[in-house]
């Protein structure tokens, strides 16, 4: 439909959903018996989650058109309200009263002896977010899913931002075109088993490039190093 109108294709990359890993694995690797989408085959995994499907994929159906205003705007208020909820746990803090420590101690969780958020406490694996919530009442009322959102979003921020690091670097290979007749053979520091992956492959990117199998990260160097030399000499 998109070409028809003469618009840019749909793309779905390994970040924002399966159905990208997919079609990137088949179009880059090839298969020799049935594929089957397993998780691990995602490096993203963490970021693929079912709970925040809504978040990776309702932007790019919204910019296609297949997203009316009301459920745009009832998807802005809950990404806001995670939003805020996740702020305020990680700006609330907790002081190390008597107090604080017996409930600590009734959640079976070590006492504190100076501040801490909410979201550090949340973090620990044997406090949940009803624990939280239930002595320190969230601002909005949140849906059963959006709670589950934000209690992964919490306790597995550090492993996150970690993989959203991962796919920023990976949006830069990605834009990192290569184009369609580039000569591999002129790259005489390549293998010659890297030269004839590439060559078979054709991958359209650096991104593309560095999943195939036997593409090293030396070689995806060279290969970096010659595509600037050929984008500096136009």
């Amino acid at each position: 439909a998109l070409g028809v109108l003469g618009r840019e294709p749909l793309v779905i990359t390994r970040d924002q959903g399966y159905i990208g890993v997919l079609a990137d694995d088949l179009s880059n690797l090839g298969v020799i018996e049935p594929y089957r989408m397993f998780t691990s085959r995602a490096e993203y995994r963490l970021h693929l989650r079912e709970d925040n499907a809504d978040s990776r994929l309702t932007p790019i159906a919204r910019k296609l058109g297949l997203v009316d205003d009301a459920s745009w705007r009832a998807f802005e208020d809950a990404q806001e309200r995670l939003s805020k909820e996740i702020k305020r746990l990680d700006s609330t803090y907790l002081k190390p009263t008597e107090e604080t420590n017996e409930w600590l101690q009734e959640l079976s969780s070590a006492k504190i002896d100076d501040g801490l958020s909410l979201a550090a406490l949340l973090r620990r694996p044997e406090v949940q977010y009803q624990d939280v919530v239930q002595r320190y009442a969230a601002n909005e009322e949140l849906s059963v899913l959006e709670e589950r959102r934000v209690e992964t979003e919490v306790k597995f921020s550090g492993y996150l931002k970690r993989q959203e690091q991962d796919i920023r670097r990976l949006k830069k290979m990605e834009e990192t075109k290569i184009p369609d007749d580039f000569a591999y053979s002129v790259i005489d520091a390549l293998s010659v088993e890297v030269r004839e992956r590439l060559s078979n492959v054709r991958p359209s990117t650096l991104g593309q490039a560095s999943r195939i199998s036997g593409v090293t990260p030396a070689a995806l160097s060279l290969l970096s190093v010659h595509l600037k030399r050929l984008s500096a000499n136009g």
